[in-house]
């Protein structure tokens, strides 16, 4: 009986003081797009262009980021490879998997699955320079393929806007990029509960717990395409990685709620453009006055079967643990917050750490990135709160 007390005590005072340090990087005034995540939730639902910048903090990558062939198409049997001589196919915009981050115009999803796809699509326009230049970019190639629709009513005039444009005075409403995937069919009903909507009739974005606004900003990291199975329109088919700060009109907290998700294309058609296990890294940003309790809660919501990395990052640990204290020093600083996990999960398929913390002086305020890395079958989705 006293073994298992002693047992007992030392798992508690374990999970308890289990910490993790590390050393701060720099000592410099607040970054101002950083600075941003201090408002409250709706002066950030009220900017897009604050929203976008507060997203474009974040650094997205998976280890299939370069791609060695450069058109995919559908998988049908001998008919598919006859098709795309045609012409029927996608075509890779760049070699390089990448990151866009914009604000929500419409959103749509299927309503049964064709061949094998069931498509999550999210229509986005940009406000930051670096984003509407890609996506007038994009248009420039279709205006180059020149292609039409096999639809009568669907055809496209390449004659006028917004396909013909002056450079001195763009209007970038009518530019926007379709982000498109395909989730594995197992896991649809619990993506539209707990992520986003996945089926018929579920609802609007506003109606989702995780979204509660018509037009939310996010960021999106995968390939960008053309789909010329139709008349080549922009795309990034697919997205494997997504996130967004949850923010609404009603929001008056500083609590800042994040959505993250990795994704594998589950449907035939881009075998050589998306790898399962889906193998990532992400780093989100993060900011901590001294009004903040600085606690940082995980929920792994759903994910597929793990899979163990080949190697851990420099000065990460794992999830096993329900609380973990960080620390960060430097300089005669020392700021100490913590990490809660909802589920703590011993997997050696995840690891987190922290980097770029940043000590401002001057407003006693810590800044920096909360980042992971996994490898996961299919899927996995997250939410991060910081408070």
């Amino acid at each position: 009986m006293v073994k298992k007390l002693q047992l007992f005590f030392t798992l508690v005072i374990c999970s308890v003081s289990l910490a993790q340090e590390y050393r701060i990087d720099s000592y410099e005034p607040t970054d101002a797009s950083f600075l941003y995540l201090t408002e409250p939730g709706y002066k950030i639902a009220a900017d897009d262009i604050k929203n976008e910048l507060i997203l474009d903090l974040v650094e997205a990558e998976v280890v299939d980021s370069v791609i060695s062939r450069k058109r995919q198409h559908h998988k049908l049997g001998p008919l598919g490879s006859i098709i795309t001589i045609f012409g029927y196919n996608w075509r890779a915009f760049s070699m390089q998997k990448e990151k866009v981050v914009g604000t929500l115009v419409r959103h749509r999803r299927s309503s049964e699955v064709q061949f094998t796809e069931y498509d999550i699509i999210f229509d986005m326009n940009f406000h930051l320079p670096a984003y509407q230049n890609r996506i007038l970019e994009m248009y420039d190639q279709q205006v180059e393929y020149d292609r039409q629709d096999h639809r009568k009513d669907h055809k496209t005039d390449y004659s006028k806007a917004p396909y013909v444009y002056h450079v001195d005075s763009i209007d970038y409403e009518p530019y926007f990029l379709h982000c498109e995937l395909t989730p594995e069919y197992d896991y649809l009903d619990s993506l539209n509960t707990e992520f986003f909507y996945t089926r018929r009739g579920a609802g609007g974005v506003k109606d989702h717990k995780n979204f509660e606004t018509n037009h939310p900003s996010m960021g999106f990291y995968g390939l960008l395409c053309h789909d010329c199975n139709h008349n080549c329109k922009p795309e990034m088919h697919p997205y494997e990685w997504m996130w967004w700060l949850k923010c609404t009109e009603e929001d008056s907290t500083t609590t800042r709620e994040w959505n993250i998700g990795l994704f594998h294309e589950a449907s035939n058609r881009m075998k050589k453009w998306s790898d399962n296990p889906k193998t990532g890294q992400i780093a989100i940003p993060f900011v901590f006055r001294p009004s903040d309790s600085m606690i940082i809660e995980l929920n792994n919501t759903i994910a597929g079967k793990y899979v163990s990395l080949d190697k851990s990052p420099e000065n990460s640990f794992d999830g096993s643990e329900s609380n973990r204290k960080i620390i960060a020093k430097g300089n005669n600083v020392k700021k100490v917050f913590k990490l809660k996990f909802r589920n703590p999960n011993r997997t050696k398929a995840i690891r987190y750490w922290f980097s770029k913390l940043n000590y401002d002086n001057a407003n006693d305020i810590i800044s920096g990135y909360f980042c992971f890395e996994l490898s996961v079958e299919d899927l996995s989705v997250s939410r991060i709160l910081f408070y």
